[in-house]
């Protein structure tokens, strides 16, 4: 643990500290990047899961971490995924699961005719 952390940790029950954190929308703004990255961009969906974490007992560092995600999510607005549909193409994916444990079916390309 780093000491500049710890000492944010120490001084947890100080009286400023909490005052910051009940006027910090630390847990508004993780709720509103979760609803995002599950509707609409999945890219965010580990650092935003890992924020999420301390919602709870947040420190100055997860709040600039929490900032950190939306400054990626400004830069990174005009990014895109786009599907064609150009038929020539045969879209194959892979899942990284064991199926069970069935060692017949596992790395099997998934079925996208039905």
């Amino acid at each position: 643990m780093q000491k500049a952390y710890q000492d944010e940790v120490l001084e947890s029950n100080d009286e400023t500290i909490l005052e910051w954190r009940r006027k910090t929308p630390y847990s508004e703004l993780v709720g509103g990047l979760l609803y995002l990255s599950r509707n609409s961009r999945s890219d965010i969906s580990y650092a935003v899961a890992y924020v999420a974490r301390f919602t709870s007992n947040f420190s100055r560092t997860d709040w600039k971490n929490l900032k950190g995600v939306l400054a990626y999510l400004k830069a990174t607005k005009e990014e895109k995924l786009v599907f064609r549909g150009d038929e020539s193409e045969e879209l194959i994916g892979f899942s990284d699961s064991d199926f069970g444990g069935d060692s017949q079916t596992a790395n099997q390309p998934v079925d996208t005719s039905s």
